[in-house]
């Protein structure tokens, strides 16, 4: 899965966009690594479930901080041009 980013022309930054279906599989992947890790099968590999999962998490948490950076960018952005 790619990232998709479109040029802002007013500032030239290329900003993050269309996240929902990273978001989306980013979800979908958690709860099954949370689902395999309450395996009793999974005894063997727990140590690889687990910091697979902490890598997922991190990454959503990554893209969530992203995303309210590039909102509080848009928010400051269209501010500076109302009172301009």
């Amino acid at each position: 899965m790619l990232l998709d980013f479109f040029f802002c022309r007013d500032s030239g930054v290329d900003i993050l966009s269309a996240v929902d279906d990273i978001q989306m599989m980013l979800d979908d992947n958690i709860l099954r690594a949370q689902t395999m890790r309450g395996s009793s099968y999974i005894k063997a590999f727990e140590a690889e479930m687990q910091a697979w999962e902490t890598k997922l998490i991190s990454m959503q948490d990554i893209l969530d901080a992203w995303l309210e950076v590039i909102t509080t960018w848009f928010c400051t952005e269209i501010s500076n041009n109302i009172y301009i």
